[in-house]
């Protein structure tokens, strides 16, 4: 089983990809989740976090070339945009509550990889406007 440092549960996509040609029945993602070679995992949000904030991006890495796209909620697929190594959906205009994502990608060779669902919740912190004192003259 893979070990991960305490503070850092997460492995970057490099040490993803050669964990798992050292041990193929282990996990990718560090969350339990056995996934094959042509894989898309969703890295952040992790199941069950709580997000505190009105708009959101998620990374996502994936194992094949190809093209990532994401669903939020049941919703229709939108596409992911890459950047250094990763897949980057951005998320905003969501309510406060339960929410799942879900990605998939597409392999240059028309096939299509299911990636890991992710549940998780969204609060609003409440924010204070400043107390504004009167001042009399």
């Amino acid at each position: 089983m893979a070990t991960f440092p305490e503070e850092d549960n997460t492995m970057s996509t490099k040490q993803m990809k050669a964990h798992h040609r050292r041990n193929k029945a282990a996990p990718l993602n560090g969350a339990g989740t056995r996934l094959d070679s042509d894989t898309v995992v969703i890295e952040y949000p992790s199941s069950g976090e709580t997000l505190w904030s009105d708009r959101y991006t998620l990374r996502i890495a994936a194992e094949v070339d190809g093209y990532v796209e994401a669903a939020m909620d049941g919703g229709p697929w939108q596409a992911c945009r890459a950047s250094d190594g990763y897949w980057w959906f951005d998320w905003s205009g969501y309510k406060p509550g339960r929410h799942e994502a879900a990605v998939r990608l597409t392999a240059a060779d028309g096939k299509i990889h299911r990636g890991n669902d992710v549940e998780f919740r969204v609060e609003f912190a409440e924010i204070e406007s400043p107390k504004q004192e009167s001042v009399t003259a």
